[in-house]
């Protein structure tokens, strides 16, 4: 990763994947036992970390990332 940009926490990329993927913020959720807030939260986290401002930005991003450093990150179609 570069060293400008913080790691993300490995709970904060499951949800960016959940979302990302097509979850809303109550599914998640109620998939993880969490609360919205701290969905939303995780959420904030992660776009702020990766220097984006929406979930399409943080997706491109995450993808870069993967591309030219070997960050191991998958989203996957929701079913």
């Amino acid at each position: 990763m570069p060293p400008w940009i913080d790691q993300p926490t490995p709970r904060e990329l499951e949800i960016a994947e959940m979302s990302i993927i097509g979850y809303s913020c109550e599914e998640i959720a109620g998939h993880l036992s969490i609360s919205i807030t701290t969905v939303r939260t995780h959420l904030r986290n992660i776009y702020a970390k990766m220097q984006v401002s929406n979930i399409r930005a943080l997706t491109i991003c995450l993808y870069k990332l993967e591309r030219r450093s070997g960050f191991d990150w998958k989203a996957q179609p929701r079913q």
